[in-house]
């Protein structure tokens, strides 16, 4: 018997512990459980004694609120860092650090100018004068995600100054 075959029974008192403990962290998981419900760190004693007794679904309730409060502050730390990257490289000085984002901008803004503008111009010119060979096709879909992207947080800083509660006063 392994950590895994816990994941069934478990998951229906335990949802977020259930799919724990069927991936990479059952170990730890089951260790967890084991020690709470004051048995043996192996899968068969911890099942044993989860059907036996009856405030083991109460621990295991415990447990599962701690799991998530400890992911839940896991994935904070990891936004408030990725934040303060943010900060920094804004705040930087230096056109290789503080400048890809405008790079990113720019790039995007003349893909978009291309594609909409700049390509079917020169097509109808080239046709115009007797050229009727091929044109190059040119997958523009990452190029749009991207901008597509850029312009909806341009759109989100525009609300941000326009509301007066942007964070960089």
């Amino acid at each position: 018997m392994d950590w895994k075959s816990l994941e069934g029974d478990l998951a229906k008192a335990a949802p977020v512990l259930g799919g724990l403990i069927g991936g990479p962290a059952g170990a730890g998981i089951g260790s967890l459980l084991a020690s709470a419900l004051g048995v043996a760190n192996t899968p068969s004693d911890v099942q044993q004694a989860l059907l036996a007794n009856p405030d083991a679904a109460v621990k295991i309730k415990q447990i599962e609120s701690q799991v998530t409060i400890a992911q839940i502050s896991a994935a904070s730390q990891l936004q408030l860092a990725q934040i303060e990257t943010n900060k920094a490289e804004a705040s930087n000085i230096n056109w290789f650090i503080a400048g890809w984002r405008p790079f990113v901008g720019w790039v995007g803004g003349l893909g978009l100018a291309y594609a909409a503008i700049i390509e079917p111009l020169l097509r109808f010119i080239f046709v115009q004068i007797g050229y009727h060979g091929a044109f190059p096709i040119i997958d523009t879909s990452i190029t749009m995600q991207v901008l597509t992207g850029l312009l909806g947080l341009g759109a989100m800083r525009t609300y941000e100054k326009k509301t007066g509660t942007e964070s960089n006063r």
